[in-house]
């Protein structure tokens, strides 16, 4: 048989009959050497490229799965943005209503107080609209075509001394806001800024004849406060809307007093203090619409809405069946979020009532802006997944060739050094990608420690920075949830401050036996603006007080420590109780310094005089308290008075009962008996009367008190409180 040719020389370079033993057997040794670290690099490469493929593809997952989560959290976040847009749009509107009611029942309040009391006040003019005053909140008079000034004259300067305060109110509500009083005589005394419209183009007045508005009519056939129907203005022809209350002379009408708003105010943004919310409030589609489905406001950017007016459209007689049963859902008094398709887009519209007038407010944003974003958060999550992995994908890359060259220059390595080698790259490669696999499996807090000092433990950090990166991500997410809670926090310590401010340790005077007091206070936000405060002026006479700062949260609550700190200044420099009247006028007077917000605070002060019964008291235009005796409560009897901090130089009057053994005096805020059920009914003050007389027998203050919160907590339910709800009691034992 011809003997197979040596292809390689393998045979003749081993087997060379030249060579002795020794260098035979060094280069068979040499040969296994290089076929060992051969078979180590084959394996070690094989390794590899299977963590390679491995990291690949849990990398993938691990993106996919952060990206799905990423997504939900946003989807979830923005639905509970615009229902917070349209539950705080709501909240807006409401203060804005309820600041309007408030101002009108105050003015018409005066006024009849100033037609009762005529003694009291002298003439003031009100001059006629000129054309310089335009821009200038003013006082003008106007009168009806058939009315004459001599006959009105006297008339007119009595109700002119509200002119003042009227300009007051109408710099105070802003631009737009007209303040203004309409007399059954026919003349009409407004404050605004539109003197120049109320002329003629050769400058005379304009004949005027309130009686022949839709705000006087209506508010002289209800005979109490009303909210008008939404009416064109007059002069501009824009949408009104007004809050009306007729005033009286000697038990008769007399006029309306009124305050109108243009309707584009009560939908500003510019009513909101929080600049952060601000932003968001004015970055969406939004709109307000009155109990029968009439658009009121409508902001409209994103142009979802066409063929639509304000204050004529009924959004009820559209074509779109989803948009007009999220319209009766608004109109019901419902709150909640709906999925509505306007001209092939699907919208979300989140909505929230506005009970007091039967309006609802509603924030709409594009479905497909949802999706978008959740789909850009999405790519954002995978483009880093994507970004790491292929950094991995390069590093694992550069190792296979680094392996491959490695062999190639090492053919002469010895087979120990060929194995450390193998096991050097391997073996973190696999750390590597069990770490990958834990990560993909959703635990980023997992961390890769390989410390080879190459690329690998570089590839590794690149892992622990991806990891990190996704968990900033999605913290931030949480931010805003995290900085509410803060503030919610600070609240908090401000509403524990507030509560230490006020008497609360009980009994409070636990060596004086002549008398039983105890007071108490909850505040409708945080913090509140209602406070009460009581204290020994001396041994023998006990100061008491209850009061209602104009406003809620933060600013009524610093306005109450500064009204609490005053009053009590002012009655204990006063050492004759007889004037205890001056000591309010006092008060007053420091109030209005420097009150450039012009809040304002009703005030009930009384003095005990502990060994005889006498309470002398005196009254700031708060509710009047109720008196316990032979048995049975009845309402004090008290003098109008107007408001602390309202204006300078106010004259208050002093009034004195005498409390015999087992009376008692139970003092309140608005709060008891303006509390609504949730069909937005009050609690009132005959329903006050008839429960202390049910439940206040022989029971000490701090159990009659407990009986009204109970009384007032039952009869509102459900229903949100809106206002502070404050009570002091006084029982009165007599040596």
């Amino acid at each position: 048989m011809e003997k197979s040719p040596d292809r390689f020389g393998i045979h003749n370079f081993l087997f060379k009959r030249k060579l002795g033993i020794r260098k035979q057997v060094q280069r068979i040794i040499f040969i296994c050497c290089i076929v060992s670290f051969v078979t180590v690099g084959v394996i070690a490469l094989a390794g590899m490229f299977s963590a390679r493929q491995n990291s690949i593809k849990d990398g993938g997952q691990m993106g996919e799965r952060a990206a799905e989560i990423t997504a939900d959290k946003l989807e979830n976040a923005e639905r509970r943005r615009i229902s917070l847009l349209a539950r705080e749009r709501a909240k807006v509107v409401y203060s804005q209503l309820k600041r309007m009611e408030d101002c009108t029942r105050i003015l018409s309040g005066w006024v009849s107080y100033i037609l009762e009391h005529p003694n009291e006040y002298t003439p003031r003019a009100v001059s006629f609209p000129r054309e310089e005053n335009a821009g200038t909140v003013t006082a003008q008079l106007e009168l009806a075509a058939n009315t004459d000034y001599d006959g009105v004259k006297d008339a007119v300067g009595l109700v002119g001394n509200a002119s003042a305060f009227m300009v007051r109110l109408s710099e105070y509500a802003g631009a737009g806001t007209v303040v203004a009083l309409g007399a059954e005589e026919g003349f009409y005394i407004s404050a605004d800024t539109e003197s120049d419209k109320h002329l003629t183009p050769e400058g005379r007045p304009l004949p005027f004849d309130p009686r022949t508005r839709p705000w006087y009519k209506k508010a002289k056939e209800a005979g109490n406060l009303v909210f008008t129907d939404i009416y064109n203005d007059l002069y501009s022809g824009q949408m009104r809307l007004g809050c009306a209350a007729p005033y009286y002379r000697n038990s008769k009408f007399g006029g309306v007093a009124v305050i109108t708003y243009y309707l584009s105010a009560l939908s500003s943004a510019d009513a909101l203090a929080d600049k952060e919310t601000k932003v968001l409030y004015e970055s969406d589609t939004c709109f307000i619409v009155d109990g029968k489905g009439r658009l009121l406001f409508l902001k409209d950017d994103s142009h979802i809405f066409s063929d639509v007016t304000i204050g004529q459209s009924n959004m009820l007689e559209g074509k779109n069946a989803g948009l007009t049963e999220t319209v009766k859902a608004m109109i019901a008094k419902e709150e909640g979020i709906r999925s509505v398709s306007i001209n092939g887009k699907d919208y979300l519209i989140a909505f929230s009532p506005i009970p007091e007038v039967g309006w609802s407010s509603a924030v709409a944003i594009g479905a497909g802006d949802i999706a978008a974003t959740k789909e850009t958060a999405r790519q954002d999550v995978l483009a880093i997944a994507k970004k790491n992995v292929e950094g991995m994908d390069r590093f694992i890359t550069r190792l296979i060739l680094f392996m491959i060259a490695a062999i190639i220059i090492s053919v002469a390595a010895f087979r120990k050094i060929g194995r450390k080698l193998g096991d050097r790259f391997s073996k973190p490669i696999m750390e590597l990608s069990d770490g990958v696999r834990e990560i993909a499996s959703g635990n980023l807090d997992k961390k890769l420690s390989i410390t080879t000092g190459d690329e690998i433990e570089q590839l590794a950090n690149s892992f622990n920075s991806m990891t990190d990166e996704l968990k900033t991500y999605i913290e931030n997410l949480s931010r805003v949830t995290a900085e509410k809670e803060r503030v919610a926090a600070e609240l908090s310590v401000a509403t524990s401050i507030q509560a230490g401010m006020l008497p609360n340790i009980f009994p409070a005077f636990p060596e004086r036996k002549e008398f039983d007091i105890f007071a108490s206070m909850n505040p409708a936000k945080e913090v509140g603006g209602d406070f009460y405060d009581f204290y020994l002026i001396d041994k023998t006479h006990l100061a008491i007080t209850i009061a209602d700062v104009s406003g809620k949260g933060v600013p009524a609550a610093l306005f109450m420590v500064v009204a609490k700190t005053i009053l009590k200044n002012c009655v204990m420099m006063t050492k004759d109780m007889d004037k205890l009247a001056e000591a309010m006028d006092k008060a007053n007077d420091q109030l209005c310094q420097g009150n450039e917000e012009s809040m304002f605070v009703t005030v009930f002060l009384g003095v005990l005089d502990i060994t005889s019964g006498e309470f002398i008291y005196v009254n700031g235009g708060h509710n009047p308290p109720l008196m316990k005796t032979n048995g049975k409560f009845e309402y004090l009897s008290l003098k109008k008075s107007c408001m602390l901090g309202a204006m300078e130089g106010m004259k208050y009057r002093a009034q004195r009962l005498v409390m015999k053994p087992g009376d008692m005096l139970f003092l309140y805020t608005d709060g008891v008996t303006e509390a609504q059920d949730t069909d937005s009914r009050l609690y009132s003050e005959t329903r006050l009367q008839n429960v202390l007389n049910r439940e206040a027998d022989d029971k000490n203050a701090k159990d009659v008190l407990a009986d009204i919160r109970k009384s007032v907590a039952d009869y509102a339910g459900d229903a949100e409180q809106f206002d502070d709800i404050t009570m002091l009691g006084l029982i009165y034992k007599g040596k």
